[in-house]
């Protein structure tokens, strides 16, 4: 499942633009076309739980592992073959100076909002 994830990101395109910057700090835009994951998420989990459904399957433990294996493959599969809408998205990001490198003020907020704008979720 990683590397299908993995595979749908390198699909996303995407643009970067300094808004503005002095010496010791930048604002930084980023522009990106974004995959629709909760769309993905979605249509797998319809998908698996129509199946599991149909198969007749009473025993909890058989239905519940028939599910998860039809969704994990659905799953793989949309991410597969997913592609990147033809919106955009964008948002500035603040930038500083720290050993003589530009670096985003905050890693974690920056890693996690840039995630945000490459899956709609």
């Amino acid at each position: 499942m990683y590397d299908a994830l993995m595979n749908s990101l390198k699909k996303v395109s995407e643009t970067t633009s300094v808004v503005s910057e002095d010496s010791k700090t930048a604002e930084v835009k980023i522009k990106t076309t974004y995959i629709d994951l909760k769309g993905l998420v979605s249509k797998a989990q319809q998908d698996a739980l129509a199946q599991a459904k149909s198969s007749n399957i009473t025993d909890e433990t058989q239905l519940k592992a028939k599910f998860i294996d039809v969704y994990v493959k659905d799953l793989v599969s949309e991410l597969n073959n997913a592609k990147p809408e033809t919106n955009t998205k964008e948002q500035n990001f603040k930038f500083v100076i720290k050993d003589g490198q530009w670096l985003p003020e905050n890693f974690s907020d920056f890693y996690k909002q840039v995630g945000g704008l490459t899956y709609q979720s």
